[in-house]
Parts: C-alpha cells; structure tokens; sequence
C-alpha cells in the first residue's frame, strides 16, 4: 500500500524562515543586547509575524487553520521590512554597537519567510510516496537486476604498413620487429 501526500514548499520554507526568525530574537543583536532587551515594539511585532506564518504552515499538515496561507507573502514581507529596517538604522540603544548574529539570523529567516511567502502563492509543492515497509526478515518482492549491456568487440587493428611506405607525416616507418617467443607467425623456408 502506498501513500502519496502533496505538501507545499511556501508554508513550509515560511514556516522554517519564521522559527529561525524567533529563535532569532533571543540571541544578541547588538553587542550584548537581544532583541528582546534593545527594541521596545518591534521585539513583540516580530514575534507576532514568526507565530502567524508558523501558524499558516502548519495548517498544511493538517493542524486548524488559523491564518490563511494566501497571508503569507504580506507576513513575509512585513518581517522583511521590519528587520531590513533595524538593520539599516539601529535603535537608539543599538547606536554605536556592533550588528550581532541574531540580527543576520534574523534577517535570513525573514527573507525565507517572503520567499516562501511568495513560493505559496506560485502554489509550487512536493509530493513524498510513502510506501509501507516490511519488518526484519519478512520476505520483499525484488525486481531482478537489469541485464548486461553487450559487449562491443573492439575493432581489428589496423594492417601494417607496405615495405618502403612512408606514412601520412612524412617519417620513414620503422623496421618490422624480429619475432620473439610468441610470435604466430609463419616462417617460408628461405626466409
């Protein structure tokens, strides 16, 4: 038996993009300040975004459907405008700081979340088969090995030069080597 299940890549790169975007917050944006200390709105507005788009990604997976996933491009663009934002002009507490990695995680999570937002509406999905398995030792139908390709016999080699012939680059050919041991060649008497 064999199931095969279509799920969609734009709430599910939204919904990765969003929970980056939340852990996000809680590690230092600038110097030792996480967003959760530095921003005094803009901390919860994040939040908010990360939750709905997690929320709409997972109503793909059979979870109630709190937010529409048609929401998710505004979703995804509104975090990406709200961290671009930050990170372009600092909070008044960031002024003179160094941008930390939570701002860049931050930033990539919220470009995952338009992108996916913008993949969603595309409609652009999957789909995984998912096929039942048998346990240890169970007998499995196996399809027997492909046949072997034919070989190709490699072509004769090629009949040596006329006495005195002079080949196509203009050198001399050389002498004909003695016979050694294994040669099958014939011999006239005379010769």
């Amino acid at each position: 038996m064999s199931v095969q299940r279509e799920i969609q890549a734009g709430p599910l790169l939204s919904g990765a993009g969003a929970v980056l975007l939340l852990v996000a917050l809680f590690l230092n944006w600038y110097d030792e300040f996480s967003a959760w200390t530095i921003f005094e709105v803009i901390d919860l507005v994040l939040a908010g975004l990360a939750l709905a788009a997690i929320a709409a990604a997972l109503s793909g997976f059979g979870f109630p459907r709190w937010v529409p996933a048609r929401a998710l491009p505004v979703v995804g663009a509104a975090a990406f405008i709200v961290v671009a934002s930050q990170l372009l002009n600092h909070p008044p507490a960031g002024t003179d700081r160094d941008i930390e990695l939570g701002a860049w995680l931050a930033f990539v999570g919220s470009i995952a979340m338009l992108v996916g937002g913008l993949v969603s509406v595309a409609r652009v999905s999957f789909a995984v088969n998912v096929s039942d398995r048998p346990g240890p030792g169970a007998a499995q139908d196996v399809a027997p090995p492909p046949p072997a390709p034919a070989r190709e016999e490699p072509p004769p080699p090629a009949p040596p030069p006329a006495a005195g012939a002079t080949p196509p680059h203009g050198d001399p050919a050389p002498p004909p080597a003695p016979p050694g041991p294994d040669d099958q060649t014939q011999r006239l008497p005379g010769e």
